[in-house]
């Protein structure tokens, strides 16, 4: 007999590996059309499915009456189970698992690319439903609002970026709706490495230091000096360190040596800007006003950091050039000749007036 039990046990674990969905969190709230898996090993087998009925409550004949759990969270609906069949069976013979979930409709809506009702095969979090809308856009604050049964609750996801808060990053419900709102008060985050650089919004308390955003920030420079970075209040440039407290509007550089592309010489509003690296001289020199009517484009160079320069010939920039525009040969030789013409009148305006 304790034979026949032990394989029945054995059997009963090996079908929930089988059919039990092993990663859906406890905290997972049950509705209607999921499907359950009820097994009783002892004395005889039985091994049912049973859906969860439009009114919420999950067939459990011929253990038990039905039971109301759609609503509650699956640790819940488990123990609420356990403890109604208790008295019927033992626990250690009984086992009440889910198997397969409905589908998961919400709304999402606000500062994503893609609002609109979204359908999910599987549990998933708040950050993977924003995924649906294809993200957040840049100035989208990461305080997040959940509408749930007529309720709003809010969710900082920077405090799961940062502290890995889980409580932050809830699971979501049937028939949530998701509101990402615009944010208020937001710096520029500027990022590069050799192929492109990146712009993100970060939004800002009273008392955001750079070591705050290089805590939440998704997207690090290959290159950061965490001890020196440059931020651009008013049109200053500030070279700081991480304890530095931020502006609403600033502008945060982060690997601040390769950061930028300067465009100076010839040009309408020489400048310094953010280096990409899927752009081409064409997109700085646009940045710049474009060249003077007295520019040479034949003649530009490219003065790398380092110091070394070589004439530009279609190559690829790299972070930190300097783009420089030289004057045209036909302007250097009007500035050239049009003095030494004016000598020459004179002289011959003088030797003609000694020969009078």
């Amino acid at each position: 007999m304790r034979i026949r039990i032990f394989i029945l046990v054995a059997l009963s674990i090996f079908t929930l590996n089988i059919f039990s969905i092993t990663n859906v969190d406890e905290n997972y709230i049950v509705k209607a059309g999921d499907t359950f898996l009820f097994q009783v090993t002892s004395p005889d087998t039985l091994s049912a499915k049973s859906m969860v009925m439009p009114n919420g409550k999950i067939n459990l004949f011929p253990i038990s009456k039905p039971v109301k759990i759609a609503g509650k969270s699956l640790k819940d609906a488990k123990a609420l189970v356990d403890s109604i069949v208790s008295g019927q069976i033992d626990k250690a013979y009984f086992d009440f698992n889910l198997v397969e979930i409905s589908p998961i409709s919400f709304t999402l809506t606000g500062a994503v690319h893609f609002n609109g009702q979204f359908v999910s095969e599987e549990p998933l979090t708040l950050w993977q439903a924003i995924s649906f809308g294809k993200g957040l856009v840049n100035s989208a604050s990461k305080k997040i609002q959940i509408i749930r049964n007529g309720k709003a609750k809010n969710y900082d996801l920077n405090k799961y970026f940062s502290n890995d808060d889980q409580t932050q990053n809830p699971l979501i419900n049937q028939d949530d709706f998701i509101v990402v709102n615009f944010a208020k008060n937001f710096i520029k985050v500027y990022t590069s490495n050799d192929t492109v650089s990146t712009v993100q919004y970060f939004e800002i308390d009273k008392s955001t230091k750079i070591k705050d955003v290089l805590k939440t920030i998704p997207i690090k420079p290959y290159s950061l000096k965490t001890d020196k970075f440059v931020v651009k209040r008013n049109g200053l440039s500030l070279t700081v360190n991480d304890d530095f407290e931020l502006l609403k509007n600033d502008d945060l550089y982060l690997g601040t040596d390769t950061a930028l592309i300067n465009i100076t010489g010839q040009v309408v509003s020489p400048t310094s800007v953010v280096f990409n690296g899927m752009r081409n001289i064409n997109y700085y020199l646009g940045l710049a006003g474009g060249i003077l009517k007295d520019g040479s484009r034949r003649r530009i160079k490219i003065i790398h950091k380092d110091g070394k320069s070589e004439k530009y010939v279609n190559q690829k920039l790299r972070p930190g050039d300097t783009i420089y525009v030289p004057q045209n040969y036909a302007y250097l030789i009007k500035d050239f000749i049009a003095p030494i013409g004016t000598a020459v009148t004179i002289i011959y305006t003088f030797i003609r007036i000694q020969t009078l």
